[in-house]
């Protein structure tokens, strides 16, 4: 069985009549009115990690805003909401669609929420680029008790902490209520969220069923898409830590704007010419690197984890990173490049095995000169890690044999030449891959180096 910890699975999935995505939930509207590397963190950031410098995005020094004036506790959830149908439930609580009653819709009664600023739940200019389900008033809920947040607090939940301090960005989804009621003699705590038609993981299910696999261009707009949010909490200072095609939702664009507005969302990151609007989803792991990361520890969908998560070290952004290279061979392959296994122990070794050990055998520095000769191509294209050998040693997995030999760049061109068919779509891609699974994380790329590779820009 494998072994993971997380937040609970993705919000999903809100049916429509659409193109391409098939998942189909029926909504009864006749009820509504209408670190080891500390450093490391200034460069995925887009600043220094010193208290004294000032945020880049809000162009002032980071004040974390405290919702306790703005979390209501109400009786009921039901006083304003209709629960329509329960997506997902778990030990973490629930996941529901809900209609909004007369008089609650956030967007037909804009003038009645007054939210804060610079975080999910504000109301900018951006507001007429809404979801169609958010003006129809259908929203996605979830539902957690507040005797399963940090201290029975509900100030200090990682969820709501990242709400209140991460200005929207169109490929987040949106938030439009926290709000605390009780159910059976115990408050619970509930986020309104938008409502999107399915799960990456849903729509690749329904590729492969379909037979009709994701086009190079899909695939390019959904990582951008991706990245783009990355780029933004990183540079905020937070981190995800839970990327995978579960908390990844998506609508097709057509379907969710309204095109009837200027023909483009106004954002410059989504447009029309993208056949899905993708949305990083799931906030419950999301930590502020600037606090004291040890609290934290291993957290995350195993299989996803980089490798200093596994080896429990301090970790920022680049483990979005890595597991953004995961998602990218997922979508274009519908496997996932690394196997399922039963202990992080046992995914060091499968990592070790198909990426190679990231340091040298005594006889494989004896034919560096032959490498050179031969090119960079014949270089382990993911990089060194030091002490990497001595951590295994200690955890006696043998990542020395034939089978953990260092993979070349050469390699692994070739590789997504056979899984790409040589689709010229595709070009590029590779390096991508390689820069989010270098196996040091000071080695990786930052989700705006990313977005600069000849892929994106081609």
């Amino acid at each position: 069985m494998s072994t993971q910890t997380t937040s609970g699975p993705a919000l999903s999935m809100i049916p429509l009549q659409r193109v391409k995505c098939h998942t189909t939930v029926e909504i009864d509207t006749a009820s509504r009115d209408s670190s080891i590397h500390r450093s490391h963190v200034g460069r995925h950031s887009g600043s220094e990690s010193s208290e004294d410098e000032e945020n880049i995005f809000l162009g002032e020094e980071f004040v974390p805003y405290d919702p306790s004036c703005d979390i209501t506790h109400r009786d009921s959830v039901t006083d304003c909401y209709t629960i329509q149908k329960t997506l997902g439930s778990g030990g973490y609580g629930s996941v529901s669609v809900v209609a909004t009653k007369p008089g609650h819709n956030f967007l037909r009664d804009i003038k009645k929420f007054k939210k804060p600023v610079d975080s999910l739940l504000e109301f900018g200019k951006s507001w007429r680029y809404e979801n169609k389900f958010s003006f129809k008033g259908i929203y996605a809920m979830k539902e957690q008790a507040v005797s399963a947040v940090p201290g029975g607090d509900v100030l200090r939940c990682p969820e709501v902490e990242f709400i209140y301090n991460v200005p929207y960005h169109p490929n987040l989804l949106r938030v439009y209520e926290v709000f605390t009621a009780t159910k059976n003699n115990e408050s619970q705590l509930y986020i309104t969220m938008e409502a999107m038609a399915d799960s990456l993981s849903g729509q690749m299910k329904q590729n492969t069923k379909d037979k009709t696999p994701f086009s190079a261009k899909e695939v390019k707009s959904i990582l951008r898409q991706l990245l783009q949010s990355l780029e933004h909490i990183h540079s905020l200072g937070f981190v995800h830590r839970d990327i995978k095609p579960d908390n990844l939702l998506m609508t097709p664009t057509n379907a969710h704007f309204d095109k009837s507005v200027d023909g483009t969302t106004g954002t410059g990151m989504v447009s029309f010419d993208d056949y899905y609007t993708v949305k990083l989803a799931d906030y419950g792991l999301a930590m502020n690197v600037d606090q004291d990361t040890s609290k934290y520890g291993i957290a995350g969908t195993m299989v996803y984890m980089a490798p200093e998560v596994l080896l429990g070290f301090f970790h920022d952004a680049p483990v979005d990173i890595w597991a953004v290279g995961l998602v990218a061979y997922e979508l274009i392959t519908g496997e996932r490049f690394f196997g399922a296994a039963d202990s992080y122990d046992e995914l060091l070794y499968d990592m070790a095995q198909k990426m190679g050990r990231p340091f040298e055998l005594a006889e494989e520095e004896e034919e560096d000169d032959d490498e050179e000769e031969r090119g960079e191509d014949y270089a382990p294209c993911f990089g060194y890690w030091e002490g990497f050998g001595d951590w295994m040693e200690k955890k006696e997995i043998d990542v020395t044999g034939p089978d953990c030999k260092p993979y070349t760049l050469q390699d692994l061109a070739e590789q997504f030449k056979q899984v790409t068919k040589d689709d010229k779509e595709y070009e590029g891609l590779d390096e991508v891959f390689q820069k989010c699974l270098m196996w040091d994380p000071e080695q990786r790329a930052t989700a705006k180096e990313l977005l600069n590779l000849s892929y994106f820009k081609n």
